[in-house]
């Protein structure tokens, strides 16, 4: 009880220093929201069918090899190997890419996560050639992370992930390092809640640099002394999208039969306004699944980007093999609608 208690006070601890934190670095008013104000954006786009069918409210759950991105603190609640490869048709023939791997080792949780954001070649259009010049141009962002968790006692885990970021268009890109930070805790005398923190995203900022920034100038126009003096456009550095999710989840029914779960996150972000993911899954037998949820609740714009969420999944069992497939619709309001699928093998 004594070692409960314990766990409850540092949880809480890490909570309110976090929240504090954020709240120094980006104060909260009802006019302005920080968006647009990051690089990288792309590492607040959720990844798996799951949980985003869940609207997003995965933190206290985080028990596959989403895990990774949600909380990596949930590594070692995957009972066995795991590899899940998602894929999302973003908006404007973006497509989204996460393909991650896990390994529990008893109390130990091992990970490796590869999010790719990609759109098609695109025709370069100038003010002389409005309609193409004939060149093309492509651009793309990277995360590799690597992820380890721990479980102190059987109620009681938290994990990391080190990432590298990359952005590119066309000739010029930037890099950036970042670590992400999460907490599970399920209280031992409840043993239908569990309850989920993440840090995500907390860097270096990113600088665009390369060959597009390089240029010619005469620094003495007036003589015309010399119009080819090469010189370089000094490009501002801007920071990663600083996210703190709180989260809660409870099974109020657990049997082999059925499985209900719901849950909720909190989020603090540091190019938004605050807001509320809720969410609920219902599994029949192991096999079949049925989700659903609403994302961005009470965020300032949630008319016009946040909205419902549902989606389902199914199990097979194949020589000892699971795969598992999982769909997911997302409402983003104004901006339409998106599909994600994904597909997981567990040994």
């Amino acid at each position: 009880m004594q070692k409960n208690l314990k766990l409850t006070l540092l949880i809480i601890n890490i909570i309110l220093t976090t929240h504090l934190t954020f709240a120094q670095q980006t104060p909260f008013t009802s006019s302005v929201s920080n968006v647009g104000t990051t690089a990288a954006p792309f590492l607040a786009i959720g990844v798996g069918s799951r949980a985003n069918a869940m609207g997003g409210a995965f933190s206290a759950i985080a028990n596959d090899a989403t895990a990774l991105y949600w909380n990596p603190a949930g590594l070692n609640q995957c009972r066995h190997p795991e590899i899940t490869i998602n894929h999302s048709d973003w908006f404007l023939d973006i497509y989204h890419e996460f393909v991650g791997a896990v390994i529990p080792a008893g109390r130990h949780g091992f990970g490796v996560g590869v999010t790719y954001v990609g759109v098609p070649d695109q025709e370069v259009r100038t003010i002389e050639a409005p309609e193409g010049n004939g060149n093309f141009y492509n651009a793309s962002d990277l995360m590799l992370g690597v992820s380890y968790a721990f479980q102190f006692t059987d109620q009681f885990s938290m994990g990391i992930t080190g990432k590298f970021i990359r952005q590119q268009i066309y000739h010029s890109a930037g890099t950036a390092l970042a670590v992400d930070l999460g907490a599970l805790y399920h209280p031992s005398h409840i043993k239908w809640l569990s309850l989920g923190m993440q840090i995500a995203n907390f860097g270096s900022s990113l600088r665009l640099s390369g060959q597009d920034v390089d240029i010619k100038v005469d620094d003495d126009p007036k003589h015309y002394s010399n119009d080819r003096l090469p010189a370089s456009l000094d490009t501002d550095a801007f920071s990663l999208p600083l996210i703190f999710r709180f989260g809660l989840a409870m099974t109020p029914v657990n049997s082999r039969q059925h499985r209900f779960v719901t849950a909720i996150d909190l989020i603090h972000p540091s190019n938004n306004t605050e807001s509320i993911n809720v969410g609920a899954e219902y599994v029949f037998h192991d096999l079949i699944s049925f989700r659903t949820g609403y994302h961005s609740l009470f965020e300032r714009d949630f008319e016009t980007t946040g909205g419902f969420t549902f989606g389902g999944g199914l199990q097979l069992y194949i020589q000892g093999v699971v795969i598992v497939l999982d769909y997911a619709y997302r409402d983003f309001g104004i901006l339409n609608t998106v599909d994600r699928i994904s597909c997981s093998i567990r040994f």
